[in-house]
């Protein structure tokens, strides 16, 4: 809940990795390239703002992936 799912597919273009399955109703957001593009230009503070978030998750996941295969790491 409240995260994202296939940030890395908008910024880097390439097929997306993961998948998801609702078991409960929720409400999401699709974002395309073009539209955080768009979103760039029009509004850069929320652009920025998006930018960051998923800047910050990759990084964390990333983080999470290097400990459980290094975990010397950690």
């Amino acid at each position: 809940a409240g995260t994202l799912l296939g940030e890395m597919s908008m910024i880097d273009s390439k097929p997306h990795m993961a998948s998801c399955v609702a078991i409960t109703p929720m409400d999401f957001a699709v974002f395309s390239r073009d539209t955080l593009n768009n979103i760039l230009i029009n509004t850069p503070r929320l652009g920025n703002k998006l930018l960051l978030t998923m800047l910050q998750l990759v990084s964390a996941r990333l983080r999470d992936a290097s400990y459980r295969f290094l975990p010397s790491l950690a």
